[in-house]
Order: structure tokens, then C-alpha cells, then sequence
């Protein structure tokens, strides 16, 4: 989704919807590797796959897009003139 709304404001020269968007594709692209991440210390704490499996499914993702989202407000909050 983030990456067809990200393309499609690329098509339509909508620099500032491109950005953004494309920020937020790479954040749950990049899940796939906070997922690899998560999974060794959760087993190493819970020692069984499926309920560890179903927290890092979630924790994969929420957290790289709660960043993306942090990064753009900040960055268009420190841009603008005071």
C-alpha cells in the first residue's frame, strides 16, 4: 500500500507524498530484519515458537513504521520557520 501510494505520488511529480510514503514502504520492508532480529531473543526468553512467533509478527512492523511516523513529524516540525 505504502509503496503503491509512494509510486503513484512519484508518477504524479507529488514530491513531498513520494517521500513520505517511500519512507514508510522501506520501515515494513525493513520488518523482514527487525523480524530476524526479534525471533532469537524471543525464543531465547520464551523457548516456544508459536506464541513468540505471534508477538514478533507484530513487533516486526508496528515499531519501524512508529519510527518512520516519528521521523516525518520531526522533520517537518524542525523544517518549518519558527
Amino acid at each position: 500500500m505504502c509503496f503503491g501510494h509512494g509510486s503513484r505520488g512519484g508518477f504524479r511529480k507529488d514530491t513531498v507524498r513520494h517521500r513520505r510514503m517511500m519512507i514508510y514502504s522501506y520501515a515494513a520492508c525493513f520488518a523482514a530484519v527487525t523480524l530476524r532480529l526479534w525471533m532469537p531473543l524471543g525464543m531465547a526468553i520464551f523457548h516456544d515458537f508459536i506464541p513468540v512467533y505471534r508477538v514478533v509478527a507484530w513487533l516486526c512492523w508496528v515499531p519501524n513504521l512508529a519510527v518512520a511516523h516519528f521521523f516525518l513529524v520531526n522533520k517537518n516540525h524542525s523544517s518549518s520557520p519558527t
